[in-house]
């Protein structure tokens, strides 16, 4: 029996309707999926059915196709100190619309860019992560921190961790980035964040020396996928396993109708 769940980013299928969206999960069998963006609209709280007076049945539908949304994947970077307030205020705004829909995981980024770039203020995000996190706490949500630019170095990540010190604090596992822009093997990734990994970034890339990527399908590419699993799996992880298909930044990826079945029968074929 799979423990895992899995789930797809909406980012996969950026020309669906939540209808499409849906139906697709359910009829394809995944368990979850990881909110970012329907259509043209990249702002969740003022999505049309979320608003108050089709909360209900947005979750009545939910409900009834067996499919839950395992995760809002905001736009806040909490590394853009100049307007951090207004980045405070989107992720409360996501914090509440959580809780109203029963979403256990919003997700932040501390630094916006996949690979490390600037310094970063370091102080700055962990008295942010702090605001969030007690704000959270009082809703049941768990904010969630990509391992993304400088937070990909899993020692950093582990410092963040440690300094905010919140049981509503956690870790999306994005396996390309510590993996290629650390050098860190996934027994070191792994080992490092277990006790605060609640999702993973699945995503599979064909990277050369120089660290340029090319996109590829689930075991197409040169991370080791099969092996990230495997572990996972020998050590019951029961978390999601959510495939981050970039097609809403990469026009010119595979079309989420072909890519996120072969996903599932690959995560399926691996784990069972």
């Amino acid at each position: 029996m799979r423990l895992m769940k899995t789930a797809f980013s909406t980012l996969g299928c950026p020309q669906w309707t939540w209808e499409e969206i849906t139906v697709t999960a359910a009829d394809l069998g995944f368990d979850g999926i990881e909110v970012r963006g329907i259509g043209r609209d990249m702002y969740m709280p003022g999505a049309k059915i979320f608003q108050p007076e089709n909360i209900e049945l947005t979750k009545k539908r939910l409900a009834n196709l067996n499919i839950v949304i395992s995760c809002f994947a905001t736009d806040v970077h909490l590394n853009e100190r100049f307007k951090i307030e207004d980045h405070l205020a989107t992720a409360c705004e996501y914090i509440d619309l959580a809780d109203l829909l029963g979403v256990r995981y919003v997700r932040v980024l501390c630094e916006n860019t996949p690979a490390p770039q600037a310094k970063i203020d370091f102080g700055g995000i962990v008295e942010s992560l702090k605001t969030l996190t007690k704000y959270a706490s009082q809703k049941g949500v768990t904010v969630l921190v990509e391992t993304n630019g400088a937070f990909a170095d899993s020692y950093q990540m582990l410092k963040l961790m440690n300094k905010v010190n919140s049981p509503n604090l956690g870790v999306i596992w994005d396996i390309h980035h510590p993996y290629f822009y650390f050098n860190e093997n996934i027994e070191e990734t792994y080992g490092i964040l277990k006790p605060y990994i609640r999702s993973l970034h699945i995503k599979d890339a064909w990277v050369e020396q120089d660290v340029s990527s090319k996109y590829t399908m689930i075991g197409h590419g040169n991370l080791p996928i099969k092996e990230i699993l495997l572990l996972l799996k020998e050590d019951g992880y029961d978390g999601y396993l959510t495939l981050e298909w970039l097609k809403r930044w990469c026009g010119n990826l595979a079309e989420a109708g072909i890519v996120f079945p072969q996903y599932l029968a690959y995560i399926n074929d691996v784990l069972k």
